[in-house]
């Protein structure tokens, strides 16, 4: 007996054994049941369903509300359930939610529905039980797929309602058709007009069904109906498209009312000819490129379109898929032309446009006659064959276009029903070319953790893995401990469909963990390959079909080809004619035949195995390799130069720090090969702008990995330059380790830059000693605060340059917040003040946004708590704003420190978690022991002793392996104050002494 019946086409509906509607809180609630009970065949992990409706939340609150949202659910449901006894809806654990689908409790319309189309494919089926249940599946059909259901928030729920949505009407369209010509030869009029109807309510513009109702209104000899039909979708395609009918149609009308009054008797529509190849393999994803392709290739403006993308990508396969979609809508036929055997033909010759010519008319089943020109007959053929549309389908065209452009252009220009689908590695640049780029399959995102089966199941690249990989004898299942290596496959192959393809094929040679540590960059082309022997051999390996697009090049696009394989993780236009003498055309070239790609913005990058296969090219031309490096080291040394470093502090710039992100990996190349080649002198000026951006980005571990590399590699190299950039680097590193909290190795680190700029020339040195007194200054303030305000000022002095004063702005702003910090206000506002003025001159939002925050501390000293913390949430959005994570981590705690002096517990308990968690994030082990210290606070001011003393231990232990004598005294107060709480008095008066102590050390 139904308990429980879910109503998902149309509005939303749930109800009881007795019909009566059951009531849910949220639309999420809602939409959760729906989308538990769609997908009731597997368990679906936690985070996927808190990330699928709260996409929008942190991790932390969207598993919280899905627990609310779960407790809700189970709620609205007992009473269902203690009714008739049953067994519960949902399987829940700490872990997954299932839904329990039970066919004789349950009653879900679109699990209805799925079933009986998959019926549909049994052989064993009659046709009058096939009809029967596919007039039940058109009969239950209310509307849209849980229409008006969008949730806020719940981007994932959204795309994957709206898939679900074109699945089920594609394939609700699909059944209509046949019950309507099922009605139509049995002249069971009103059915089929019902059906036809129901096709118009779902899809008004459908030209199909207002041909069949047409029809049948015809055969009823009601040509009156036939006018009023034909008027009414000629209104309604001009209103909601802009189009007339098609000529199709149009025929269709002028033949009806031709005939004479007497009914016309019904002559079902032929099925489309076509002569498409049986695919093999299960066609998997790419729904909405079909759906875009369809309305393009319908729409008479469009009568040439390519489908454009690298060797394997799967532009043949999308093109037959969609042809057999398109099989109702080319009634003249649907024909498949293969280019791929077809010899290479580098310019405009008769004997290629014979060839050409030769593989279509074969494909139509047309014999030339005579010794006239065979375009000209292959014309007048297609001509007299017959007025239908018609659709040409021309494969692997990449090698032809020299000598095929001027056929497609003259079949489209003399045969007005003709409609042409292209796939190239090339576009074939005519005015009538709608060129779609065919991109790899979308890959997991799961940049933040590892995945889990439930968020990848669903992954188009991961389904095509296991459906191939289950080929291979059907002993591959996906599970959770092969997650992540199905991922990192489809990811190094950047979701070609043939890389993954071949990929799947090796589980014959080893395991998924295998497998995903031989296609490491660099290795991966020739790893890739099949024994196939139904693959066509030029894609048997990835290395092939590379290699083949290769030999289509002309030598000077050969050159710029494997040239553009310096750059790395892509390059601008400007770069590539500095650095590999490539004018716009020649890039556009490679471009246009899918070897290089180009973002919307001019950015120019490599698919990641034509990367490989560019570098492993470039080897070949050993006389171009040092001059490219030395050229690539040249043209990024001068753009991130010292002479550009204002561009760091000016606001009306903050685009440079977006083209350094994106040119990192080019930077980082160039510093190797200088390092390596002896050249220190490229990378001496772009030193400081580099680990600002470190810094700003919070990318302390990259940063600090390539100073021990760069640094490492210039250890043997005595000359002076070497040695300036060495110091240089280890004074950056020194930073980066303070901030990790590596106290050992940055105090070596400040001793060994010492060391060398102590032998090096003063007056070279400016800038480097002045940002070495800095490091000191902020090292010496936690043990003699009087001795690091001297420090810091010869740092300002020696940061006095004429002409760019951004970093000295840095050591003032320093300054300002240790006078501030010893209670010398006045002081510190008069350098705050200076220090403004010079922030302005430079548009320095991101020093003003500094000097605010210092500010607002030395206003939080004067108790002036409330402006204190106005100025700090402004300082808090700005770095935000701006994208500077790494203050914007630190600003989270100082800003939560305000909020404590205030007394405000309840605010300074939420942004010091907030600080906590940005502090892991960015493994600063400062911004993680000030967040334990006052969280800390907060517990023992709340009552809470027990909890405060397991964070004032974290907090102690990183103080003191930073020497942070000020910061460990304080905590060691408060810790007291804990433990006399808990009645532990002996200790709480050995933390007052061991405080009392540090205190003497810190003051001398």
């Amino acid at each position: 007996m139904t308990i429980l019946k879910l109503t998902l086409f149309g509005t939303f509906q749930a109800r009881n054994s007795q019909g009566t509607p059951l009531t849910f809180r949220t639309d999420k609630i809602r939409a959760l049941l729906a989308y538990l009970a769609v997908e009731h065949s597997r368990a679906h992990r936690r985070d996927h369903l808190a990330a699928l409706l709260w996409g929008d939340s942190d991790r932390a609150r969207a598993r919280q509300s899905l627990r609310m949202a779960l407790l809700r659910l189970r709620q609205a449901l007992e009473p269902v359930l203690e009714e008739k006894n049953a067994q519960p809806f949902l399987l829940v654990d700490r872990h997954i939610v299932q839904f329990q689908f039970d066919p004789r409790a349950h009653d879900v319309d679109a699990i209805f529905f799925d079933r009986v189309v998959g019926g549909l494919r049994d052989p064993s089926q009659t046709a009058a039980e096939r009809f029967r249940q596919m007039a039940a599946v058109a009969d239950l059909y209310q509307g849209e797929f849980l229409a008006g259901l969008t949730v806020t928030g719940g981007q994932e729920f959204n795309e994957w309602r709206l898939l679900q949505s074109e699945r089920y009407h594609q394939q609700l369209m699909s059944l209509i058709d046949e019950l309507i010509d099922f009605y139509l030869l049995r002249e069971n009029w009103a059915k089929a007009e019902q059906y036809a109807r129901q096709q118009i309510t779902l899809l008004p513009w459908h030209e199909r069904a207002h041909q069949q109702l047409m029809r049948l209104y015809a055969a009823q000899g009601k040509r009156d109906l036939v006018r009023h039909q034909f008027e009414q979708l000629s209104a309604t395609l001009s209103a909601e498209i802009g189009v007339e009918p098609s000529q199709n149609t149009a025929q269709l009308y002028e033949q009806l009312l031709e005939k004479s009054s007497a009914p016309v008797k019904f002559e079902p529509q032929r099925k489309t000819p076509h002569n498409l190849p049986r695919t093999m393999t299960p066609f998997v994803g790419r729904l909405r490129e079909i759906n875009l392709l369809k309305g393009i290739l319908t729409k008479r403006e469009y009568p040439l379109l390519t489908l454009v993308g690298e060797g394997g990508i799967g532009k043949t396969r999308l093109a037959l898929q969609t042809a057999h979609a398109l099989l109702p809508e080319f009634p003249g036929g649907v024909w498949f032309v293969s280019l791929a055997d077809l010899p290479i033909t580098p310019k405009d010759t008769p004997m290629g446009r014979d060839r050409l010519s030769i593989a279509v008319a074969s494909a139509l089943g047309f014999r030339f006659r005579g010794l006239g020109d065979l375009v000209t007959q292959l014309i007048d053929f297609l001509n007299e064959k017959n007025d239908q549309s018609l659709l040409l389908i021309l494969d692997n065209m990449e090698h032809v276009i020299e000598s095929g452009f001027m056929i497609v252009f003259e079949l489209l220009r003399q045969v007005p029903h003709l409609t042409i689908m292209i796939t190239s590695r090339q576009r074939l640049d005519l005015q009538a070319e709608y060129v779609y780029q065919v991109h790899g399959l979308p890959l997991p995102q799961h940049k933040t953790h590892a995945p889990s089966l439930s968020e990848i199941s669903d992954n188009t690249a991961v389904q095509l893995f296991v459906e191939r990989a289950e080929r291979r004898g059907g002993r591959f299942v996906l599970t959770d401990d092969n997650a992540l290596e199905v991922v990192s496959i489809c990811e190094a192959v950047d979701g070609m469909p043939l890389g993954i393809e071949l990929a799947a094929s090796l589980l014959d040679l080893g395991s998924t963990k295998i497998i995903a540590d031989a296609l490491t960059p660099g290795n991966r082309l020739h790893q890739l390959e099949t024994t196939a022997r139904d693959m066509p051999v030029r894609h048997r390996t990835l290395h092939g079909v590379l290699s083949y697009s290769w030999q289509l090049l002309n030598s000077h696009l050969q050159l710029i080809f494997v040239r553009c394989a310096v750059f790395r993780n892509g390059f601008s236009a400007t770069a590539a004619e500095v650095v590999c003498q490539a004018s716009l055309a020649d890039l556009t070239h490679l471009v246009h035949r899918s070897l290089l790609r180009v973002s919307s913005t001019g950015r120019y990058t490599f698919h990641p195995l034509i990367f490989e296969f560019a570098q492993e090219k470039l080897q070949g031309y050993a006389a171009e390799i040092e001059t490219l490096h030395l050229a690539h080291a040249d043209f990024f040394s001068g753009w991130l130069g010292l002479d550009n470093i204002d561009n760091f502090f000016d606001i009306d710039n903050q685009g440079y720090r977006q083209e350094i992100a994106l040119e990192i990996d080019n930077v980082e190349q160039f510093w190797r090969w200088s390092a390596q080649n002896k050249r220190p002198e490229f990378i001496h000026p772009t030193i400081y702008a580099m680990f600002q951006f470190y810094q700003w980005m919070a990318y302390y571990h990259r940063g600090h990995a390539i100073a021990i590399e760069i640094t490492e590699e210039l250890t043997d190299q005595p000359e002076e330059a070497a040695r300036l950039v060495r110091a240089y680097l280890l004074i950056w590193r020194t930073v980066l380790d303070t901030t990790m909290g590596q106290q050992e190795r940055a105090d070596a680190g400040r001793a060994e830059a010492a060391a060398i700029l102590s032998g090096l020339e003063a007056d070279k040195t400016r800038v480097e000693r002045g940002i070495l007194h800095r490091e000191i200054a902020k090292y010496r303030f936690r043990m003699d605060q009087e001795e690091a305000c001297d420090i810091i000022k010869e740092s300002i002095r020696l940061l006095d340059k004429p002409g760019s004063h951004g970093p000295q702005t840095i050591s003032m702003v320093w300054l300002a917040y240790f006078l501030g910090k010893m209670n010398r206000l006045t002081e510190a506002e008069e350098v705050l003040r200076r220090c403004q003025e010079i922030q302005k001159a430079l548009n320095d939002r991101r020093g003003l946004l500094s000097s605010q925050a210092v500010l607002s501390l030395l206003l939080a000293r004067q108790e002036k708590y409330g402006e204190a913390i106005d100025l700090y949430q402004e300082v808090l959005q700005g770095r935000r704003e701006i994208e500077d994570w790494g203050a914007y981590a630190t600003a989270q705690w100082q800003l939560a420190n305000i909020y404590l002096q205030a007394n405000r517990l309840q605010e300074a308990e939420a942004t010091f978690h907030e600080a906590l968690k940005w502090a892991h994030i960015n493994g600063s082990t400062r911004g993680m022991a000030a967040a334990h210290f006052g969280l800390g606070r907060i517990y023992n001011l709340t009552g809470r002793p027990a909890d405060a003393i397991d964070l004032f231990t974290q907090a102690m232990e990183t103080f003191r392996k930073r020497n942070d004598l000020a910061e460990l005294g304080d905590v060691l107060n408060h810790y007291a104050d804990a433990l006399l709480a808990l009645k532990r008095p002996n200790e709480a008066a050995d933390a007052r002494q061991e405080a009392e102590a540090v205190t003497r050390q810190l003051h001398g």
